[in-house]
């Protein structure tokens, strides 16, 4: 519908100027007042209804007697046959959108944006939200004039879609054709997603720009502007959106409403903090309008305060040099004293500015690059930024900091040390994980309800326990980990819409139910990994295609599949790990160069094949075997210097070695022994501190002792059985696996003895592990193979007949426990 030319009451209409959310925009004429106005025209399915337009009214007139200069105002609402107009305003010049550019001066910036918290206080206190803040509602005019547009405006959207609403949801639910229209949306398809929004019940707007609370359609408050606030600062000072630019509106909404948006980068330390704290998901976080507007006046203030300084030194100066000799020596001696505290003012202004740079770079270096560089397994160009992040950390003074450089440096640390893991040092990693949980802890001393300093205790926690679990400190670890989960629960309980809380409270389960499998607590385990699905599952649902929270799902039923094989229920397992490995292979179709991927399809693999083995099929389980070597091979050229890929691709190659043993290929079985242990020396060279790495090599050189002593190898035998022995340190080992490994070793051992007082000697240390806690109370499998097979080795087949039944009715056939029972070895 054309308007141009036509009149309206006293309005006479003029050229189109722009298009709004709401419909055309105008330049018109008030033939009355005789002033320039900005007409909005609002078509028959935009149309107010009384109520609403005598609400639209009233907050018009509230928002007039503010006067407030910089807020566009609305003159007038005038009904008309074929659509009603929205009279504003008229405002020559940008909006904030076309503004926030790199060019633009940061005082500037900082202007605009103190003038925008102007308008917010004063509509604040009269009870007034906006409700749609963005850059295209703020124009600055060619006279340097801020102006806050369409306020109101959003009030009476949110009225009008609400009725909406309620019949789209019923509507958009369920087609004709039975089609689930959220589940169609969020394959991605934008028109689709776009065409769904009324389904989470949201109200209209910006998605780009809205508030947690106003996208799950919640009722507003003042806390929502602010949020809002924080969002169009940071798009003014980094001159981007503050999502990324490739997600469709439903995920924008769906991270708005979870409180997440790209971090704030290259932006002053100062106002990152406060857009950060306008960006705190709980609205009661968020600072007001009024202490908002404070803080921009002091940003705004700083540099004058030092211009202040200087002049005042200046003149000071300038009177002093005209009175006599004493005061001319008491200036020099004042002036040296002021110099001298200038220096230091600008020696601590530039070690802060130094200080914010380092730490900074230091994020960026092992956080952000990290993750490009591990895809394509190149962490190794960490190392320089590594010694030197580390030496920076040992250079700060916790007493002399704040709440969140404290929390900033613990988490740069803790990247650092996870990169150290990666690369096999153990030692370098569990340092800097000490510093880290000194920084956090310290942290939460000086601002205990920081929200960013309980996330970095909780992540410290973690760390420090994954270190231990690393050395093989069970008990240590499990500790940590359960401070771990009990950080993660209080901030769960403090930010109850906080999802990635929620997932956080998932991982510290898991970790706490893999803790108590490895001391063979089965059963409680067993709860805190059903609670570890729940939590990921629900979290699945919401939007089925994302591929790292299906990674995330993955890992957990592997957790429940080794639990189940635990309990004696090998179908069970077999099953978790066939799910475990279409979910990976899928990642693994989408993106066939990712390592990480590959990684957890080769994981998959292994497990997969471990269960095949136990219930006997070999020959499905060297299948998996052969294809898990294929995959490490190829991550192992990607980055040799990994430590845990080497372990993969030897640890593989020992299995793959005792199944063609078992098929009669003794001449390739060798080769691959040879191969595998040469690896695995290779890895404990590398990480000597790594206690699992140790006991890997044992089992290995047990198993080789094995094979050779089947072919006749006797002497040869022996040598590789003693070397296995030396590597195992049983009086440090902890875990049900460790100790697992360690029994089998010793009947391993017992075989091949040169006599029977070394056989009975061997048998009897074997008893002494199997009777001793963890794996005195472990009943799973692999256990009571362990005890049958000691039975019939000191030939009291009786003892063995209960637990044969038992692993005869869970279908447990395991290779090296058939050969000893069925063949009485």
């Amino acid at each position: 519908m054309q308007l141009s030319g036509r009149r309206f009451g006293h309005i006479r209409v003029a050229e189109p100027i722009g298009e709004g959310g709401m419909g055309l925009v105008y330049a018109g004429f008030d033939e009355t007042l005789h002033r320039r106005v900005a007409v909005k025209v609002l078509q028959d399915d935009q149309r107010l209804d009384p109520e609403a337009r005598a609400r639209l009214i009233r907050e018009a007139r509230s928002l007039s007697r503010l006067d407030h200069p910089n807020i566009c105002r609305i003159h007038d609402y005038i009904e008309g046959d074929e659509a009603d107009l929205l009279v504003l305003e008229f405002i020559e010049g940008k909006t904030l959108h076309q503004l926030a550019e790199p060019g633009l001066a940061r005082a500037e910036k900082l202007r605009i944006a103190a003038a925008v918290a102007e308008v917010l206080v004063a509509a604040h206190r009269r009870g007034i939200i906006h409700r749609d803040l963005k850059p295209d509602n703020v124009m600055v005019t060619d006279s340097g004039e801020v102006k806050v547009l369409d306020f109101g405006l959003a009030r009476w959207t949110e009225d009008r879609t609400r009725s909406l609403q309620m019949n789209a949801a019923r509507l958009h639910v369920v087609d004709s054709s039975g089609t689930d229209d959220a589940d169609a949306g969020s394959s991605g398809d934008t028109d689709a997603a776009d065409s769904d929004l009324t389904v989470v019940g949201l109200t209209m707007g910006t998605p780009m720009y809205m508030s947690p609370e106003q996208a799950r359609g919640k009722p507003l408050t003042p806390a929502s502007d602010m949020y809002s606030f924080g969002l169009l600062l940071q798009a003014l000072f980094t001159g981007r959106e503050p999502y990324d630019d490739t997600l469709g509106a439903r995920q924008v909404i769906l991270e708005a409403a979870q409180g997440r948006s790209l971090p704030v980068k290259n932006v002053p330390r100062d106002i990152t903090a406060l857009i950060q704290n306008l960006k705190q998901l709980a609205p009661t976080d968020r600072p007001t309008a009024a202490e908002t507007l404070r803080r921009l006046r002091e940003l705004i203030a700083k540099p004058r305060r030092i211009a202040q300084l200087a002049a005042a030194a200046l003149l000071f100066a300038i009177v002093v040099a005209g009175v006599v000799k004493y005061t001319i020596d008491l200036r020099r001696e004042r002036a040296a004293a002021v110099a001298a505290e200038k220096r230091a003012t600008a020696a601590q202004n530039e070690a802060a500015q130094r200080r914010a740079q380092a730490e900074d770079l230091i994020n960026f270096m092992v956080g952000d690059l990290r993750k490009k560089l591990e895809p394509v397994g190149r962490l190794d160009v960490l190392d320089d930024v590594g010694a030197r992040a580390v030496a920076y950390s040992g250079s700060l003074q916790p007493e002399r900091m704040s709440a969140d450089e404290l929390a900033r440096n613990a988490k740069a640390l803790n990247q650092l040390g996870d990169v150290r893991v990666a690369q096999g040092r153990l030692a370098d990693a569990t340092t800097i994980f000490a510093r880290a949980l000194t920084l956090a802890s310290a942290a939460v001393q000086k601002a205990p309800r920081s929200e960013a300093a309980q996330l970095a205790l909780m992540n410290a926690h973690f760390y420090v326990g994954e270190a231990a679990r690393l050395h093989g400190d069970a008990p240590a670890a499990l500790k940590e980990n359960e401070r771990y989960l009990a950080t993660a629960q209080r901030l769960v309980a403090d930010f109850p819409f906080n999802d990635d809380y929620r997932i956080e409270e998932a991982y510290a389960h898991a970790n706490v139910g893999t803790l108590l499998m490895l001391q063979g607590d089965y059963a409680g385990a067993g709860k805190h990994f059903e609670e570890t699905l729940r939590i990921k599952r629900a979290r699945l649902e919401r939007d089925p295609s994302n591929v790292e929270w299906q990674a995330d799902l993955a890992n957990t039923i592997n957790k429940l599949g080794v639990n189940l094989q635990r309990t004696g229920n090998l179908t069970g397992a077999r099953g978790q790990f066939e799910e475990q490995k279409r979910i990976t292979e899928q990642l693994v179709a989408r993106a066939p160069s990712n390592a990480q991927w590959k990684r957890r399809l080769e994981i998959s693999h292994a497990y997969l094949a471990a269960a095949l083995t136990s219930l006997g099929d070999l020959e499905a389980s060297q299948r998996e075997t052969e294809a898990q070597l294929a995959l490490e091979r190829e991550l192992v050229k990607l980055d040799p210097q990994n430590a845990e890929w080497l372990r993969a691709r030897a640890l593989t190659t020992i299995r793959l070695a005792g199944l063609h043993a078992r098929r009669g290929l003794a001449a390739q079985s060798a080769a691959e022994f040879r191969e595998g242990i040469a690896q695995l020396e290779d890895v404990v060279r590398r990480a000597p501190d790594r206690v699992a790495y140790r006991e890997d090599l044992a089992v290995a050189l047990a198993r080789d002792a094995r094979f050779r002593f089947s072919r006749g190898e006797t002497r040869e035998a022996r040598q590789q059985w003693t070397r296995a022995w030396s590597l195992l340190d049983v009086a440090q080992s902890r875990e049900v696996s460790a100790l697992q490994d360690a029994a089998g070793v010793l009947l391993d051992g017992a075989t091949l003895a040169e006599d029977a007082a070394t056989k009975t000697q061997r048998l009897d240390r074997a008893a002494a592990l199997l009777d001793a806690p963890p794996l005195a109370r472990s009943s799973d499998p692999d256990t009571d193979a362990l005890r049958a097979r000691l039975f019939v080795a000191r030939g009291r087949r009786d003892a063995a007949a209960p637990l044969v039944a038992r692993l005869d009715a869970i279908g447990y056939h395991h290779p090296d426990y058939e050969a000893a029972v069925r063949g009485g070895r």
